[in-house]
């Protein structure tokens, strides 16, 4: 099923943290439901928990045979912004967030891969929000769709330049191959360049590691692209050896919080 069809189907009982107003609306039918805690969700073949804005765990409801699931947590996990309209009582699935919405899930998330502790699983789409961090001036959606470390790397970095240096004792490089779409920039008709500097590698343990970048990498990651362009490229890292679950972060603000996460494994 293609991604806006399980969209489409996923529809939630709390849209947004907004309030709505429901029990003062017309339209609205009180039904019997239930929180159902024990379905397990995965997602791209790893465990999912759906959080709400704030990052509290809520849970699937069943009614009437069918099961339903949070718009936004559903949204946020495969990478479509979801916003709020007041003035027309209206979920907004995709795009932008119009005037006068609640922000979607690139300002506000903490679910899957908004947050150190809840990165991504490799090859999930995750949408950012450039205004965020002044040294990036773009909106976009990124994925990570495949690493390569150890061995591997290494003799992939040393036939791209015979000068790269070995990583040191009990270190490895690691290699990201990443997805970058630039869906908006700040300034309009401004060019968004994508930089390797922007990305960092963080240990297990929540340590940053130091710059890895390697000479001669095709496609490099670095790239000049316009609103609505694209382009894949490979990062790499160095990383420890006996570090087994190191996560990839974008976007971060300068205090390390906020933006987006990805698995390496």
């Amino acid at each position: 099923m293609k991604k806006w069809g399980i969209i489409a189907s996923l529809v939630a009982v709390s849209v947004v943290s907004a309030s709505i107003g429901a029990t003062a609306a017309t339209g609205i039918q009180e039904v019997k439901a239930y929180l159902n805690m024990t379905l397990n969700l995965k997602l791209a073949g790893d465990s999912w928990a759906p959080l709400d804005g704030s990052g509290n765990r809520v849970y699937p409801i069943t009614y009437n045979g069918t099961t339903y699931l949070p718009v936004r947590a559903v949204g946020e996990a495969m990478g479509v912004n979801i916003g709020f309209d007041t003035a027309t009582n209206t979920v907004l699935i995709g795009g932008g967030a119009a005037s006068g919405t609640t922000a979607g899930a690139s300002s506000v998330s903490k679910g899957v891969g908004y947050s150190r502790t809840n990165p991504a699983p490799l090859g999930t789409v995750l949408s950012f929000n450039g205004e965020r961090v002044l040294t990036i001036n773009f909106d976009g959606k990124m994925s990570v769709s495949e690493v390569i470390r150890g061995e591997e790397a290494w003799e992939i970095i040393r036939e791209a330049n015979m000068y790269n240096d070995e990583p040191p004792a009990g270190h490895e490089y690691l290699l990201a191959k990443i997805n970058i779409d630039v869906t908006k920039t700040v300034k309009d008709g401004a060019v968004a360049v994508i930089s390797p500097v922007w990305f960092t590698l963080v240990s297990t343990a929540g340590k940053d590691y130091e710059d890895g970048s390697a000479f001669g990498l095709e496609p490099k990651i670095r790239a000049a692209l316009y609103e609505g362009a694209s382009h894949t490229g490979w990062a790499s890292f160095i990383v420890k050896t006996d570090d087994p679950s190191p996560a990839i972060t974008f976007n971060r603000d300068d205090d390390g919080s906020g933006g987006i996460w990805f698995k390496t494994n």
